[in-house]
């Protein structure tokens, strides 16, 4: 039996996984970005590499240009999301051996 689903509805499922997608796509260059100088090539590499995946994959499910705020948004939530994981998970400098 074949399930009628409109377009919209078929559309805003595409959106919502290409933006959890990206974030989670995100979150490893946020973790990379966040010991770097702001405004240094690694910073510039963690914030910009994502960028042509991001482009061809809204290309590829069909989306226009109507799509970029939404996955800005994603973007920028996956790079704070890797920054706050490596802020509360990275605690080398914190550790201390009692004897």
């Amino acid at each position: 039996m074949y399930i009628l689903v409109h377009p919209v509805i078929d559309l805003s499922y595409k959106l919502l996984a290409l933006n959890i997608f990206v974030s989670i796509l995100n979150i490893p260059f946020g973790w990379y970005r966040h010991n770097s100088k702001k405004g240094s090539l690694r910073w510039m590499l963690s914030l910009h590499l994502p960028i042509p995946v991001v482009f061809i994959l809204r290309r590829a499910l069909g989306f226009g240009v109507w799509a970029i705020p939404f996955l800005v948004f994603s973007d920028i939530l996956g790079q704070i999301l890797g920054s706050k994981l490596h802020t509360r998970f990275d605690k080398k400098d914190e550790i201390s051996i009692k004897t």
